[in-house]
């Protein structure tokens, strides 16, 4: 049968007189495959996934539901499953950031997790980028998306705009100049710059993929880092 004539039949085999094998009359059909044999503008099942917060981010394993279509999932599913945490709507994907301690401060341990976005780490986490010196004190560099100042010593290294879509300009704030690298979460290194003298910038960026980013500002006896976030 073919309740709602959208060309699919549902249901058992059943014989009509008609025209001929091929021909069938109105309200049957050759197949049976109609997954919803009372909306015509659904005849197949197709894969998606569950979205629990109805974001659009879909989580888990793959479910098959009937549908108009392939990329038209219904109500509470999605065609993508990249959603960190399903139960929220706030949020979908993972992003970088530092451990913090109970005031706030770096541990320096890098952890992926589940965020609003790559600027807004989550409670017990932070921007901020901790590194020593080479006397062991440590030196704790600011990224200036926070608007905090950093605490640093005779190395005094900002970057902007930050994030950027763009390109990065870093701007050597401090009295001595500074060897620069900029690394990759992986460590892989993309740029070096050497003797960056006091108020001098450089532009960095212009061809980095998406993600985050550190800037190794390296003195004569301290060390700086900051955090550049690519969109």
């Amino acid at each position: 049968m073919d309740a709602d004539k959208d060309g699919y039949g549902a249901g058992s085999l059943v014989s009509v007189c008609a025209v001929n094998a091929t021909t069938p009359p109105v309200g049957y059909s050759l197949n049976n495959t109609d997954c919803s044999p009372n909306d015509a503008t659904k005849n197949n099942i197709f894969p998606f996934y569950v979205d629990a917060d109805k974001d659009g981010y879909g989580y888990g394993a793959i479910v098959y539901f009937c549908a108009v279509n392939a990329t038209t999932p219904p109500a509470g599913y999605s065609i993508n499953n990249p959603d960190c945490k399903d139960n929220d709507a706030t949020m979908h994907a993972s992003f970088i950031f530092y451990l913090a301690d109970k005031n706030g401060n770096p541990t320096g341990s890098l952890i992926n997790i589940c965020a609003i976005n790559a600027t807004t780490p989550p409670a017990g986490y932070t921007l901020a980028v901790s590194s020593l010196t080479a006397s062991g004190k440590s030196v704790i560099g600011v990224d200036s998306i926070t608007g905090q100042k950093p605490i640093v010593g005779k190395i005094n290294v900002i970057s902007y705009p930050n994030p950027s879509n763009t390109s990065f300009k870093i701007f050597n704030k401090g009295k001595l100049p500074v060897d620069l690298r900029i690394v990759d979460f992986s460590g892989k290194v993309l740029d070096v710059f050497q003797s960056i003298g006091a108020g001098a910038k450089v532009e960095v960026g212009v061809g980095y993929r998406p993600g985050i980013y550190i800037i190794e500002a390296i003195g004569k006896s301290e060390k700086m880092n900051l955090m550049l976030i690519k969109l």
